[in-house]
């Protein structure tokens, strides 16, 4: 049995008692998802703090596959998002050297 800790909105914390094959990381991503975001306010209650109680969280409809596509959507996930954080990582270097650059030009000019 695997135990998962959700936070969710407004620091509200619920323990999940998972019975079947579920990745922790693979609820984490369909729990992070904007989709399930503005079901969860829509679903939510409350004037000043709204609520999306267990009860609530109990009656969500999940799409569960089987652990091993499951974790497929995990390592896809992973792999998009680190493509992503490398990309930026090298264009801010290139940003930076641009930089470095345009300075250096602009430093020759002026000593001209």
């Amino acid at each position: 049995m695997k135990k998962i800790v959700l936070f969710q909105a407004l620091i509200q914390f619920l323990k999940l008692k998972i019975k079947r094959n579920f990745d922790p990381e693979y609820l984490m991503l369909w729990f992070s998802r904007p989709e399930f975001d503005r079901y969860a306010r829509y679903k939510s209650h409350g004037s000043v703090r709204e609520i999306f109680d267990w009860n609530e969280l109990c009656m969500v409809e999940l799409p569960v596959p089987d652990i091993e596509k499951q974790r497929k959507i995990v390592k896809a996930y992973k792999t998009l998002t680190d493509r992503i954080a490398l990309k930026q990582k090298i264009n801010d270097n290139l940003v930076a050297c641009n930089l470095i650059q345009a300075i250096q030009i602009c430093s020759l000019r002026f000593l001209e």
